[in-house]
């Protein structure tokens, strides 16, 4: 009795992709971890160049202070400073936020990318259970005449 070489391959070469599909998705999930990594690193250079920013505002407002010679409590400029600082919480706020919805799409991206995979690997497993018996079925067909 021969052994059935066919039924074998089919099964082996089953098993070989269902293993790729696997190493597809946690690659899939590696790559959105990075996604978010850099989303979050983009936000925190922003936080900063908005800083630094602010700083140099509120240092030219100190200079033409100190330029046109009035004195800290004489025709202070207060204001400015706190809507500088209002503004520079703002802009904080708005790359935080952005940096959530990216993390969001990415997270979105993400799930659609394993929802297809699954099916595909599960899609791909049970026909290859399938003519994995098939195989074997005509084998023994064959066999048996």
């Amino acid at each position: 009795m021969a052994f059935p070489w066919v039924a074998l391959a089919i099964g082996v070469s089953t098993l070989v992709s269902f293993a790729g599909s696997r190493q597809q998705q946690s690659n899939l999930r590696r790559a959105a971890k990075n996604d978010k990594i850099k989303a979050d690193t983009r936000a925190l250079q922003q936080q900063i160049e908005a800083t630094k920013r602010a700083r140099l505002f509120s240092s030219e407002i100190r200079a033409r202070r100190g330029a046109s010679g009035t004195r800290v409590g004489q025709e202070s400029n207060l204001m400015q400073q706190k809507i500088l600082s209002d503004n520079l919480a703002d802009a904080k706020q708005s790359i935080l936020l952005s940096a959530n919805f990216q993390h969001s799409d990415i997270d979105n991206q993400l799930l659609g990318s394993l929802a297809t995979s699954y099916y595909n690997q599960y899609g791909s497993l049970l026909k290859g259970i399938g003519a994995t018996y098939e195989a074997g079925q005509n084998y023994k067909i064959r066999q048996e005449t």
